[in-house]
């Protein structure tokens, strides 16, 4: 899904930092504080100025504005610069061959109003001499853009510009799809794709404990508050059955007593019910412990075919009883094997444990408190004796993320 990510000026990371990735487990390793959410929230921004609620939503009011989206470094350093650089024909279908990979640049800039205005640049990397094609650019709500034919044209001023909170917001977002070069329609449809978790509420009157719309058709993925869980577990059975079942051995593993999922179906809504051994009658999603209804939740992402192509989340192992961390992290890698790219934040080395150094990319904060990231592999350690797993590397120091 995604090669290489560069942030300059972007929360913790002030110098330009490009991180490496792997098309399926990266995984963030680090103390708190020391950038690892602030990754993923720079994955975030481009889904939302794509496919979400829109950058002004996300930076003028979830995340308080420009001044606190840049790095507060005393003399500045200028624009915020996010690149994102993607394997060559993201999400075109096999008839369309680009040679190259699409790099998807994106300059924030504040404004003397306190907003801040965008730019955008994407352009298609040549894999053979470093070349760079033109396929769109914007700024101010002018530019360029090519076409399905393969010509560049200009892009129209007025629809855009009318508008002041619209110039907050991605150019490439509003495109139509008609006439667009089929790379271009590629990569966006691949941006639409992402996923992003944290930690799941699962008080009582959580989202993830009501009932949902029964399926008519392919739910798609989990929603982010895990709100339409019942709906994508009855998508699941009704149209991918195998999976399904996977998933209930998967909850056999951690519940001796569970034998299966059923469905209690009132006018257009569904509920999940747990049958177990020795009870006279399911029990509902609603009344099962909060473990058991976190890990249901993270199967139902890693385990759902329609997860998408990118699944980004941050400790997952928060809440969850240790014994099930191993066969979470085995949902994961299946996930991964399928062709999904899990980018996750973790804490916990029982996990890391099921992971292999090659997976892990490790955060640390330099003496400027900036963000710096850097990879390891097992040859690295060859020569330690009685350390071997990445948990147990990094609770000894030897992987570095961790504290001065």
């Amino acid at each position: 899904m995604l090669t290489f990510v560069s942030l300059h000026n972007f929360f913790s990371f002030a110098k330009a930092s490009e991180v490496p990735l792997s098309p399926g487990l990266n995984v963030l390793v680090g103390i708190n504080g020391s950038g690892k959410s602030n990754f993923i929230k720079a994955l975030r921004l481009l889904y939302e100025g794509i496919s979400g609620d829109g950058l002004r939503n996300l930076i003028q009011l979830e995340w308080g504005g420009y001044d606190q989206v840049s790095h507060a470094r005393r003399n500045g350093l200028g624009d915020i610069r996010l690149q994102f650089t993607f394997p060559p024909n993201p999400g075109t279908g096999s008839w369309y061959r680009a040679e190259g990979s699409p790099v998807y640049g994106i300059t924030i800039s504040a404004a003397t109003d306190g907003t801040f205005r965008l730019s955008e640049r994407i352009t298609l990397k040549n894999t053979k001499d470093a070349s760079e094609t033109l396929l769109f650019e914007s700024k101010a709500g002018k530019g360029l853009v090519r076409s399905a034919s393969g010509a560049l044209r200009d892009l129209t001023e007025a629809p855009y510009a009318e508008a002041s909170a619209r110039q907050m917001e991605l150019r490439f977002r509003y495109m139509p799809e008609d006439g667009l070069h089929p790379l271009l329609c590629g990569l966006r449809r691949a941006i639409q794709q992402f996923g992003f978790y944290g930690f799941f509420n699962t008080s009582f009157s959580s989202p993830a404990r009501r009932p949902a719309p029964a399926a008519g058709n392919h739910a798609g993925r989990l929603s982010h508050d895990g709100e339409n869980m019942a709906q994508v577990l009855h998508s699941m059975r009704a149209f991918a059955p195998d999976a399904f079942a996977h998933l209930e051995t998967f909850l056999r593993r951690i519940s001796p007593n569970f034998q299966q999922l059923v469905f209690s179906e009132a006018g257009e809504k569904v509920r999940v019910r747990f049958v177990e051994k020795h009870l006279s009658h399911s029990v509902s999603a609603r009344h099962i412990s909060d473990g058991t209804l976190r890990y249901l939740l993270y199967l139902s992402i890693f385990l759902n075919p329609g997860r998408g192509l990118a699944v980004c989340i941050d400790e997952p192992e928060s809440g969850l009883h240790p014994d099930m961390l191993h066969s979470l992290s085995e949902a994961m890698q299946q996930a991964a094997g399928e062709g999904t790219q899990l980018i996750l934040a973790t804490h916990s080395p029982l996990l890391l444990n099921s992971f292999e150094l090659d997976d892990l990319l490790i955060f640390d904060k330099n003496s400027e408190n900036q963000t710096l990231v850097h990879t390891v592999n097992g040859d690295d350690f060859s020569s330690l004796t009685g350390l071997s797993l990445p948990g147990q590397l990094w609770l000894s120091g030897h992987l570095g993320g961790k504290r001065w």
